[in-house]
Parts: structure tokens; sequence; C-alpha cells
């Protein structure tokens, strides 16, 4: 896809600068300025598109490591999420403490609470967080999302509850190198010769493929004019 983006804008440009300047000068010079002209284009393209598919790219590949993350936790119990944070902010140098089936962190000020599993946090837990700080302390919720209604009630708390979401969780968890093992690890298949084979003549190129061709037997017709 990524020849096929460049050469289309390479191709786009050579068509471009051919229309406007065949009407000016003798073709051959023509098609040999649309050509000079399309080679800068199609590099620009290439860098634009490349940096493009690495964000969305580095971005999917951190997704599935959240999921991942979040499959795990929604199979630990809750003592065992615990003890996974109580690690990571002590290792984090929180001087964290227990108390009330949370975490207090920041010499006791400020409360962590976590909940995770397929309800994740709720109503009850927000009040549960703001009545377990104190004067000057933040309770800081844990959970994988919020919902627009649970975001609004939180707001209600004007700064003394703080939501925290699956992404920050990870940069957190993934900082201090706590991030939950698989309890039950996927077994890896083995790659055969039919199932790159399989890879190798799938139809889904074969677009691509043909698209690529096309513009380059277009443009062989214009620069054999």
């Amino acid at each position: 896809s990524l020849i096929v983006d460049v050469c289309f804008s390479a191709f786009i440009m050579f068509v471009l600068t051919f229309v406007l300047t065949g009407y000016f000068i003798e073709r051959r010079f023509a098609i040999a300025f649309s050509v000079i002209l399309s080679i800068p284009v199609a590099m620009i393209a290439y860098k634009k598109i490349t940096e493009k598919k690495k964000t969305v790219a580095t971005k999917k590949i951190e997704r599935e490591k959240i999921d991942a993350m979040n499959a795990e936790l929604s199979l630990y119990t809750q003592t065992e999420i615990n003890d996974l944070f109580f690690k990571a902010f002590n290792k984090g140098g929180f001087n964290p403490t227990r108390k009330n089936g949370a975490i207090y962190i920041n010499a006791k000020k400020d409360v962590v609470l976590i909940r995770y599993g397929e309800s994740g946090a709720k109503k009850t837990d927000v009040v549960k967080a703001f009545n377990l700080t104190s004067a000057n302390s933040k309770a800081y919720l844990l959970s994988p999302s919020f919902s627009d209604e649970l975001l609004s009630f939180i707001d209600r708390f004007s700064g003394s509850v703080v939501a925290v979401n699956d992404k920050k969780v990870f940069e957190f968890l993934d900082n201090l190198n706590c991030i939950p093992k698989s309890k039950f690890p996927a077994p890896v298949a083995p790659q055969t010769k039919e199932r790159l084979k399989a890879a190798f003549f799938d139809r889904k190129k074969a677009k691509n493929f043909f698209l690529f061709g096309f513009l380059f037997l277009i443009m062989s017709i214009f620069v054999n004019l």
C-alpha cells in the first residue's frame, strides 16, 4: 500500500504538470519536466505516509498491549490487583500503605482505589474514594474506562477524585516494569509452509499489485509519446 500511495501521488503530479506545461513547451520537455517534478513529490509523499503509518502502527501496538493488560487484570482478584499496584507504588518510591481496601501514597495523604473487571468503576466507588480522602488530599480511581455519565459525576467533587484510565495505568506500570504477567499464556502457533503460501497468494494484495502495474503502464504511455 505504501508503494501504491507513493506512485499514485507521483502519477497525479506528473499528469497535472504535463497538462499545464504541455500547452507552452514542447511535449518532450513537458514530459521531462513532469518526471523531474514528480520525483520530489514522491519522496515527500513517501516520508509523510511512512511517518503516518509508523504513528498508526505505534498506537495500534500500544492499544493491543493496553487491552492485554486489561484482560489480565480482569482475571486477577482484588487482592492480587492491590498487591500488584502496591509493589509498583513501592518501586516508584511512593511509600505506600494499605487501609480499607485501598492504597495510600505520598505520606498517607492521597488514596488510590483500583476497580478492574467487567463492571469497572461505579458511582459507589467514586463516593467511597471521596470518603477516604482527607483535607488537601486526592483520591485516584483507576479503571479501564469511564463513561461520560461517570466522568460528569466525578466532576462534582471539584478535583478531589481523579479518574485514571487504562492508558495512564499502562504508562505507569510500564515505566516501572510492573506490567502483569499472563496467567494463561496463549499457545504460539508454528509457522507452516501452508500458512506462508497462503499469505503469499493473499487475494487482498492482488488489488495493490494491479494498481501499481496499471500506474506504470499509464506513465509508460506518456513517456513513449
